[in-house]
C-alpha cells in the first residue's frame, strides 16, 4: 500500500525488461533542492532504450525522469 511516507514508482531492475512498480521511501531534498509532488510522468528516449536491451547496463533505474508537478510540502 502506498502510505503518506512512499512514493509508487517505477523501478527497472534487471535486462530480463523487469519493470516493476514498487513504493519507495520518498526522498528528502538536500539544501537548494526542490521536491515534487509528481502529477504526470512520461517515459523518454532514453527509458526506452534501457528497456529495448541496446545496450549493456546491469544498474537499477527508476523510470519517469520527464516530470510534471507541484512543490510537495
Amino acid at each position: 500500500s502506498n502510505s503518506a511516507a512512499t512514493m509508487r514508482a517505477a523501478v527497472f531492475h534487471d535486462r530480463a525488461n523487469n519493470l516493476v512498480l514498487k513504493d519507495m521511501p520518498i526522498p528528502c531534498p538536500a539544501p537548494h533542492q526542490v521536491l515534487l509532488k509528481v502529477a504526470a510522468a512520461a517515459v523518454c528516449h532514453s527509458d526506452t532504450l534501457l528497456l529495448s536491451d541496446s545496450f549493456d547496463d546491469k544498474r537499477t533505474y527508476v523510470f519517469g525522469h520527464e516530470n510534471v508537478g507541484y512543490a510537495f510540502k
